[in-house]
């Protein structure tokens, strides 16, 4: 049984209840009507999945009907059954977006089939709207949790949160679209960076200290992890970099050290 809800808008007595009858086997949840108006007033409640409805009924079309969905739900999948060619109502169908026709009488069989494939359409678009919830609320938490920076496969910045902007004294607009090095301290090594360019283009993780230089010249110092990002063919996109800055420590460290060293 596929996990639909359906509703049925049909002025045809016969053809609404054989329907409603042979779809209620297959589908979770159907709901039929004999009039648009009744249909309507319950579109909010129910928010079906589904609409099959045919052209013309009496009091209101099928298609004013349908104008008044997209008003309120632009996204639901409208079936249109009907007797009518025309070429008038062919198009002001597909300006309302509708994409799935079928002439009466009904072909069960081609309806089951159109609603299955529309079943897991949906069900595409269900996943992916959950993993684009999950990934903004990852997102969130880096952001809130971490300075972030990301670059392209040339090490240009394409990304930075609000964080990487305070440390680094640089705006994102000042900051995306110039390389990476635009933070980097001259005492670093061009050998550093050679072997964590080498690591994070062999895919790999890498993971350590660097120190940076600030817009107004102040050094800061960020434990800092960096990761390519694959596609689907597993080849590179981008990197994202999280750092975490540790200025306060590696000087506090320092200040030890020389004062160890003095006494």
């Amino acid at each position: 049984m596929l996990d639909l809800h359906v509703m049925i808008v049909e002025d045809d007595e016969q053809l609404r209840a054989r329907l409603g009858k042979i779809l209620s086997r297959e589908i979770a949840i159907v709901n039929t009507y004999a009039q648009p108006s009744s249909a309507i007033a319950s579109l909010n409640l129910l928010q079906p999945d589904i609409v099959i409805t045919d052209i013309k009924m009496p009091g209101m079309s099928g298609l004013e009907m349908i104008q008044i969905i997209r008003n309120a739900y632009e996204d639901i999948p409208v079936i249109i059954l009907s007797a009518f060619s025309e070429q008038k109502y062919l198009i002001k169908a597909i300006d309302l977006q509708v994409k799935h026709f079928l002439t009466k009488p009904v072909d069960i069989p081609k309806l089951l089939e159109m609603l299955e494939k529309i079943s897991l359409d949906l069900s595409v678009k269900r996943d992916l709207s959950e993993q684009r919830i999950l990934l903004e609320q990852y997102k969130h938490i880096v952001d809130v949790s971490g300075n972030v920076s990301m670059t392209n496969k040339r090490g240009v910045i394409t990304y930075v949160n609000d964080k990487f902007c305070a440390l680094s004294g640089y705006s994102k607009n000042e900051l995306i679209g110039r390389p990476q090095s635009v933070v980097r301290h001259p005492d670093m090594p061009k050998s550093f960076f050679k072997d964590l360019w080498q690591t994070i283009s062999s895919k790999q993780v890498w993971q350590g200290i660097i120190k940076n230089r600030a817009k107004d010249g102040k050094d800061f110092f960020v434990e800092t992890t960096i990761s390519p990002i694959l596609d689907k063919n597993n080849e590179i996109i981008e990197f994202i970099s999280i750092k975490t800055d540790i200025t306060s420590l590696i000087l506090n460290k320092k200040k030890v050290t020389s004062a160890d060293r003095n006494g």
